[in-house]
């Protein structure tokens, strides 16, 4: 009974882990200096002719937008300005605006005679081309304290008693304290989490969905190999509810547990309940602040008592945790 235990600890761990980065960023290619990016809402200042800002700003990134060969500057702007908007820069520099080639393949194959060479013809079409440096407004930057910087768990029963998992400012894991610690978190996903970005990073782990028009991932696998170790999938009749089919090493079948999640007022989640056959095995209760998760405890229930699994405990970002040097 211990041994199995440890196994549905070990291997449902991910149903917490990646709740603790709330944190949704925008799909960003770093280019010039690392700063973290949000989407917003206002509009974006347009520099040219080697034009600079008046308040303090960061060069974040090279963006450019493609048009028709006829396509006018205004176009080109407009798309532009609506892409920098998107990826949740301040404002752009313009670079340059430029009349390119692309070359296209046509289905008309051309045998050539005495020889097994196959040619192609090929479509010449003119395209233009807006380049710009986009950048970042310092006095924008006002959500850092809503990236997690560590997360440091504690478990009360196991050999591993301690680890710390430290974070970017995207959420990539850049170390780990403790080492017998990596197995947990290795394994770690968060079955009702929309946002790819935290899924894309999970070695082993595959997510889909069942419909076209769905854009919420509903449905989670691991594989090894072609053996699959872990099968989630959401009720479709109830959008907090989990069934997860677990493949246990120690005795060569799949279990089958349910997942409930509760959610407050405000739609943030402060209770996981994982059950099997209607009996609980462990509960998982979140702390909040205003915007962020401050940790949680995960227990069971033994005779009456609460007895602590492990608990943890979430750092953020600030602004002090930014590159120093900045343009004026």
């Amino acid at each position: 009974m211990i041994k199995n235990f440890y196994a549905v600890l070990f291997c449902c761990i991910f149903f917490s882990c990646s709740a603790y980065l709330p944190y949704s960023v925008v799909k960003q290619t770093k280019s010039i200096t690392d700063i973290p990016l949000k989407a917003t809402a206002q509009n974006i200042d347009c520099f040219f002719n080697n034009q600079l800002p008046t308040k303090p700003f960061y060069k974040v990134k090279i963006t450019e937008v493609t048009g028709a060969h006829y396509a006018s500057y205004d176009e080109l702007l407009f798309s532009l300005k609506t892409k920098a908007k998107d990826e949740g820069l301040d404002g752009v520099m313009i670079l340059d605006k430029q009349q390119e080639i692309r070359y296209e393949n046509l289905n008309e194959k051309i045998t050539m005679r005495d020889t097994s060479v196959n040619y192609y013809s090929q479509l010449a079409k003119p395209y233009q081309k807006l380049t710009a440096v986009g950048i970042k407004y310092v006095e924008n930057i006002n959500y850092m304290d809503t990236i997690v910087k560590s997360t440091v768990f504690e478990f009360a029963k196991s050999d591993t008693t301690k680890g710390k998992v430290n974070f970017d400012f995207y959420g990539n894991k850049t170390g780990i304290i403790n080492t017998g610690f990596g197995k947990y978190y290795a394994d770690s996903i968060e079955p009702f989490c929309i946002e790819k970005h935290l899924l894309a990073a999970v070695n082993g782990w595959q997510y889909r969905t069942t419909n076209a028009t769905i854009t919420e991932v509903i449905a989670f696998q691991k594989l090894a190999g072609q053996t699959v170790e872990a099968d989630v999938k959401r009720d479709y009749t109830d959008v907090n509810k989990f069934y997860y089919n677990f493949f246990n090493p120690l005795t060569g079948k799949h279990v089958k547990y349910v997942l409930k999640i509760e959610k407050n007022a405000n739609g943030k989640i402060i209770k996981k309940i994982l059950s099997q056959k209607k009996a609980v095995i462990w509960v998982e209760e979140f702390y909040h602040t205003s915007n962020t998760v401050t940790g949680c405890k995960r227990y069971h229930v033994n005779n009456g008592k609460e007895e602590i699994i492990y608990t943890t405990v979430n750092q953020y970002f600030s602004v002090n945790d930014l590159p120093k040097s900045t343009q004026n």
